[in-house]
């Protein structure tokens, strides 16, 4: 009997005014998939948005899959006639035309109402309405102390406007509505963001099998892969991967980085993102003129490239370099003093958001990137395709694999000086020479095309189905399994963690992650230990982190040792042990090996007893 065919839904935060490149992979990646006969939607969780309009902007993307359907998780919440077995507390809702408040409207009816901090963006206050004016959801951020934000308790509301179930977050509300939006049907969800991330790993259920797509660095911005600090916005997220049934890199090297961070997995795989078509090159292009794509950010560092261009101008005055940028952002005003500063008013323009924007490329000769990190670096790959050479930082994650063709365009990080004199070298290059580089970029950009991938998606989701039904664990909040006992042992190369479980003979040994984690400096580390058994109903866990690993070594003064117990969805993280002291070397032992020896004594002594009776 052949497996029936999953939905496929991608949950988004929200969709943007400038669609971006993780939406856009977003929309390529369901487009492919509807091409291999897979039934594609779209879950917005952000409040404040229109459905309509949504599907009005992104219908006229060139990657939207014909027919997919867009769904407000809000209208899910609205037009579900919610019951509930016992009553709950009632929050007042939001009075309409209140002092404070403001609405929020679609097609005439209210639909939010909201109260913040006086003078300020925080919200206090969130009542979620449906068309007929009825309450649907009471979203309060003030239960500790009314008027100051705070605690927060999450009510639901029936059709009559009374409250049936609450909560203390908003996970629990977003997994209602996905249950009833989903039913018993099979799916798999996709999770891009990092916003609905860290409600997809939490979201378990025996029909639905979960990935995460990572798009950008998972480590702190200027940290060196691969054992470096976890960006913080992204830590709990990558802390708890295993939750997830399948995650997804762009570039191998990602994939091992996290590997060698947060412990390997086989649910680890790398599948980067689809190009578009190509636009067809001009059969003549300028030789010093280039194109960038880029969100105008301090990330994206396009002062380097304005300084690059300056000096490869002097360098090569014959070659007339320019450069166009279209994008917006933030350091739109910063850019355009650079520019100015730089003497370059008539040479780089900065060309706003344009829809078409990537059209440039097959005009242009040549593009840059000088990020201080990547995810993969689309519009790279994108500008490869219309035979535009790239000239990139050597920074995570992508320009080293897409630069393969052409090593000698990879730039040492930071290196403006190397980068100014690589394009005024190619700009003042013969037409033969420029010739042979666009070929081979374009040669190499074929393993980003939509028919190389498509079937790599296709092959995933079909998997995640066959597993389907997956087993769930019987208590998400059961706890692991505590340490017996746990000893430390420091040196100046490596530091030795075992750890001692009572385990039941006849059970298989379970797998054990071992690390430690802290704040100052920020760290994240644990791998796979080595599991045996011990006389008795006991276990045995041990791991070897060697200090080298970190440039800095382990200098944590209040680090604590973390476990990941179990394997599969069943798996948890658990902090075992606080206080750590890496710096200092030595030994340390905790736990209940000393309790053990006590209880035996005092069992002898009650045993002696009983028979002297």
């Amino acid at each position: 009997m052949p497996t029936p065919r999953p939905r496929v839904v991608t949950v988004l935060w929200h969709i943007p005014e400038n669609i971006g490149g993780m939406t856009s992979a977003a929309l390529t990646r369901s487009s492919l998939l509807a091409e291999q006969g897979f039934d594609c939607e779209f879950i917005v969780c952000a409040p404040l948005r229109d459905a309509a309009a949504d599907l009005a902007r992104l219908a006229a993307h060139e990657a939207f899959p014909a027919g997919s359907r867009i769904v407000h998780l809000w209208d899910i919440v609205a037009d579900t006639p919610w019951k509930g077995a016992t009553p709950v507390s009632f929050d007042e809702p939001l009075p309409a035309g209140a002092t404070g408040v403001e609405e929020w409207h679609i097609g005439g009816s209210v639909r939010v109402r909201t109260r913040y901090v006086p003078e300020s963006s925080t919200v206090l206050q969130r009542d979620h309405m449906r068309a007929d004016g009825t309450v649907a959801v009471i979203d309060r951020h003030d239960t500790r102390s009314p008027g100051t934000p705070g605690g927060r308790r999450v009510t639901l509301c029936g059709d009559n406007g009374k409250p049936v179930k609450s909560w203390k977050s908003i996970w629990p509300l977003y997994a209602a509505a996905l249950d009833e939006y989903l039913g018993d049907e099979p799916a798999v969800l996709f999770f891009d963001s990092k916003v609905t991330a860290q409600f997809g790993q939490r979201y378990r259920r025996s029909n639905v099998a979960t990935v995460h797509v990572v798009h950008n660095l998972h480590l702190a911005p200027g940290k060196r892969p691969p054992l470096a600090a976890l960006n913080p916005s992204r830590a709990p997220m990558m802390r708890e991967l295993f939750r997830f049934d399948r995650v997804v890199c762009s570039t191998e090297q990602q994939r091992d980085d996290i590997a060698a961070l947060v412990s390997p997995s086989p649910t680890i795989t790398v599948i980067p993102p689809a190009i578009g078509a190509a636009a067809e090159a001009h059969a003549e292009r300028r030789p010093g003129h280039g194109v960038v794509l880029a969100s105008l950010g301090g990330r994206k560092r396009l002062d380097h490239l304005i300084h690059a261009v300056a000096r490869a101008r002097d360098i090569a005055p014959e070659a007339e370099i320019t450069l166009d940028i279209f994008g917006s952002g933030d350091a739109e005003a910063s850019l355009r003093e650079c520019i100015k500063a730089a003497g370059l008013d008539e040479a780089v323009r900065l060309r706003g958001h344009l829809a078409g924007g990537k059209s440039g490329f097959a005009e242009a000769s040549w593009t840059g990137l000088t990020s201080t990190h990547e995810g993969f670096g689309m519009a790279v790959a994108e500008a490869m395709s219309a035979g535009c050479v790239p000239f990139a930082y050597e920074v995570p994650y992508g320009p080293a694999d897409l630069l393969e063709c052409l090593p000698e365009n990879l730039i040492a990080d930071g290196d403006i000086d190397a980068l100014a004199h690589r394009i005024a070298s190619f700009a003042s290059a013969s037409e033969p020479e420029r010739e042979a580089a666009r070929e081979a970029v374009v040669r190499a950009s074929m393993a980003y095309r939509p028919v190389q991938l498509s079937e790599r998606w296709a092959h995933l989701v079909a998997d995640l189905a066959s597993e389907l039904p997956l087993e769930v664990p019987k208590s998400a909040s059961k706890p692991a399994p505590m340490p017996a006992s746990l000893r430390l042992k420091r040196s100046d190369s490596s530091l030795d963690i075992r750890a001692e479980y009572w385990w039941p003979k006849r059970r298989a040994l379970p797998g054990v992650c071992l690390g430690v984690t802290a704040a100052k400096p920020a760290l994240e580390w644990r791998m796979p230990a080595e599991v045996r058994r011990l006389p008795g109903n006991r276990i045995s866990a041990r791991a070897t982190l060697p200090v080298r690993g970190f440039a800095g070594g382990l200098t944590a003064h209040e680090a604590s040792i973390v476990e990941v117990f179990g394997e599969g969805r069943a798996a948890r993280r658990e902090i075992v042990h606080e206080g750590v002291d890496l710096a200092s070397c030595g030994a340390t032992e905790t736990g209940v090996r000393g309790v053990r020896r006590w209880v035996k004594a005092l069992k002898r002594t009650l045993t002696a007893g009983v028979r002297r009776v």
